[in-house]
């Protein structure tokens, strides 16, 4: 299905939906990068199945990410994208595995 952003999505609660879906683009990104980051570290004995596991995981929180971020877009006509990223690091770094430094690079 392709979609078209060229118009914006009008309802009368556009302005009252923006916050809630940016919350939950936050969370669905915090959610991405902490798995991300465990399929990065994982070892052990189970280290393939949990490798894979892992990779599916972030992989499918990046697809409901991206479609927070596109429904935000057809409301509003943009997305505060770093704005999300920067609150979705900060929620991310509270998660510390092994006494690692999660996504220094990113934050």
């Amino acid at each position: 299905m392709e979609l078209d952003f060229s118009k914006r999505i009008k309802t009368q609660s556009n302005a009252a939906m923006l916050p809630s879906l940016a919350e939950v683009a936050v969370a669905y990104r915090a959610a991405q990068f902490i798995a991300h980051n465990f399929h990065n570290l994982v070892k052990g004995p189970t280290f393939l199945e949990d490798h894979e596991f892992l990779g599916e995981l972030y992989g499918e929180y990046e697809g409901a990410y991206d479609g927070c971020i596109e429904r935000i877009v057809a409301f509003t006509g943009a997305a505060d994208v770093t704005g999300i990223t920067t609150k979705a690091c900060a929620a991310a770094a509270q998660i510390n595995p092994n006494g690692t430094y999660l996504l220094a690079c990113l934050c």
